[in-house]
């Protein structure tokens, strides 16, 4: 099961950063984010910095599935 969701997650993120493309989607999504952020931040102040460790995984993933794509 495990293999499964992360065999779709990596098929999903490159369809998921095109979207991202589109200007109004990318607002939205963003403005999503900073709500949930913030909810997380106010209900619990220590996730902030797990939240920070995740944007930056997140960040690496990113480029790693760029640089799967070029090669592609």
């Amino acid at each position: 099961m495990g293999r499964e969701l992360a065999e779709l997650e990596r098929v999903m993120r490159p369809v998921q950063s095109a979207a991202l493309q589109d200007p109004g989607v990318a607002s939205a999504f963003a403005k999503l984010q900073e709500a949930v952020a913030a909810t997380i931040v106010r209900l619990d102040p220590n996730a902030a910095v797990t939240m920070e460790q995740m944007q930056f995984i997140d960040g690496e993933i990113r480029e790693l599935d760029r640089q799967i794509a070029e090669l592609e």
